[in-house]
């Protein structure tokens, strides 16, 4: 997953409008120029525990869901049937 072009162009520009106010434009561009701007967050440490932990709350109310529905599903046949 990486940071869309153009979200990062459009914050390249409004960091230059900045610096020109700032008389600081030349050394902005060499270091923009120089910076990475894609940035992989399948590999970043917050990333990875997020995802972590958003599979152990799935997990937790699949199983919620499983028992309710089992219950309904129980309680519903044996109504038919009495």
């Amino acid at each position: 997953m990486n940071i869309a072009v153009d979200r990062k162009e459009k914050c390249a520009v409004h960091l230059e409008v900045l610096s020109k106010l700032r008389n600081i434009q030349e050394i902005t561009k060499q270091k923009s120029n120089n910076m990475a701007f894609i940035y992989d967050l399948e590999t970043d440490i917050r990333y990875i525990e997020g995802i972590e932990i958003g599979e152990k709350k799935a997990s937790k109310l699949v199983k919620i869901e499983q028992r309710s529905f089992f219950t309904l599903l129980f309680l519903y046949t044996n109504r038919k049937f009495l």
